[in-house]
């Protein structure tokens, strides 16, 4: 199947393969106090939502981080 024929998907693993280098570049956008938590949950949910696998990794990586953020306060 083409790109354009499951165009969310391709466009949807790009933006998690830039949330991706974005996070090495800015680790702090997996934390929970970070300025822009609620837009990040809801574009990586929305993702996952459609189905991009890479989403769903990158919901249990934001999930780690707040849980280890919980246990060290």
């Amino acid at each position: 199947m083409s790109c354009a024929a499951r165009a969310p998907l391709c466009i949807g693993q790009k933006v998690a393969a830039w949330f991706e280098v974005a996070v090495i570049e800015d680790p702090a956008l997996l934390s929970p106090d970070h300025v822009y938590r609620n837009r990040i949950d809801q574009l990586i949910g929305r993702l996952a939502a459609v189905g991009v696998a890479d989403a769903h990794d990158l919901e249990r990586r934001i999930e780690t981080v707040a849980t280890a953020t919980a246990s060290t306060r």
